[in-house]
C-alpha cells in the first residue's frame, strides 16, 4: 500500500483567499514575463510550459491526499518547468518568482522534515539559476524569492503547529471532562457509603441503648409486680420510675430514628 501525503487538517482544502492570492501572483508573473518575451521565438514553449505548470499546481491543490510519490513527482516536475521557463530568457528574472509558487505547494503538500528538505532544494535552485546567468547580481535578485519560499513554508508549518496544539487542547479537554465525571461518580459513591456507615452506626446505637433501657424496664416491672403483693405502699414510686424509663426510651428512639431518615436536599 502506498503511503499517503500527510496534509494538516486545517489545510486539507486550500483557503480561498490564500489560493486566490497565489493565482493572482502567478498571473502577474506570467503577464510580465510574456510581455518581455513578446518579440521572442520562445512564446509557444513559454505558453505550453506555463500551462503544464498551472495544471500540476491546480491538481495538487484539488487533490491534497495524493500518494507521497506523486506529490514528490509533481513538485519535481514544477521545479524542472520553472528552470526551463527561466532558461528561455536567461537575462530576464521575473520567471524566477515562480519558485515562490512552488514554495506554496511544498508548504501545503508536505509536513515535517520533507517539507524543509524541499524548501532548501527550491531555495538553492532559485539562487543558483540566477547566479548562473547573472553572477552576483543574480544572487541579489534571488534573495527576495528565496525569502518568499521560506515564508510560504513557514506559514504552513506554523499553522500546522497551531492546529496540533488546538487538537491537543481538545483531547485534554475531553479527558478532563471524563475525569470530572468519574470523580463525580466516585464522590457520589463515597457519599452513599458514608451515609450507609452512619446509618449502621445509628442502628447499632439504637439497638444498644434501647435494649439496655428495655432490660431496665423489664427488671423494674418485675420488681413492681413483687411489691404489689408484698409491699403495696412502695409501689407508686416504682411505677413512676417505670414511666420515666418508658418516656426516656421513647424519646431516644425518636431521636435516633429521625437521624436515620434520609436528609432532603
Amino acid at each position: 500500500m502506498q503511503e499517503k501525503a500527510i496534509v494538516p487538517r486545517n489545510h486539507s482544502t486550500p483557503r480561498r483567499w490564500g489560493l486566490f492570492a497565489i493565482y493572482l501572483f502567478y498571473a502577474a508573473i506570467f503577464s510580465r514575463t510574456f510581455i518581455m518575451m513578446e518579440d521572442s521565438n520562445h512564446t509557444w514553449p513559454y505558453l505550453i510550459a506555463n500551462l503544464v505548470l498551472i495544471i500540476l499546481f491546480t491538481t495538487a491543490m484539488i487533490r491534497p491526499t495524493l500518494p507521497t510519490f506523486w506529490m514528490n513527482f509533481t513538485t519535481f516536475a514544477m521545479l524542472v518547468l520553472i528552470v526551463y521557463i527561466q532558461a528561455l530568457e536567461p537575462e530576464e528574472d521575473p520567471a524566477n518568482a515562480l519558485f515562490v509558487i512552488a514554495g506554496y505547494l511544498v508548504g501545503f503538500s508536505f509536513t515535517g522534515r520533507m517539507r524543509w528538505i524541499w524548501a532548501a532544494v527550491l531555495a538553492f535552485v532559485c539562487s543558483f539559476s540566477l547566479i548562473l546567468n547573472m553572477g552576483a547580481e543574480g544572487l541579489a535578485k534571488s534573495l527576495l524569492n528565496v525569502a518568499g519560499i521560506l515564508m510560504m513554508v513557514a506559514y504552513f508549518a506554523i499553522n500546522q503547529e497551531i492546529d496540533e496544539a488546538r487538537e491537543t487542547s481538545q483531547v485534554m479537554l475531553v479527558e478532563l471532562e471524563e475525569t470530572h465525571k468519574k470523580l463525580e461518580v466516585y464522590a457520589s459513591q463515597v457519599e452513599e457509603l458514608s451515609a450507609m456507615q452512619e446509618r449502621n452506626r445509628l442502628a447499632r446505637e439504637l439497638h444498644d441503648s434501647v435494649s439496655q433501657t428495655m432490660f431496665s424496664i423489664i427488671l423494674n416491672t418485675r420488681a413492681a409486680q413483687m411489691l404489689a403483693t408484698r409491699d403495696p405502699g412502695r409501689l407508686p414510686p416504682q411505677l413512676s420510675l417505670l414511666q420515666n424509663l418508658s418516656q426516656n426510651a421513647l424519646l431516644e428512639m425518636r431521636s435516633l430514628i429521625s437521624e436515620l431518615r434520609p436528609k432532603k436536599e
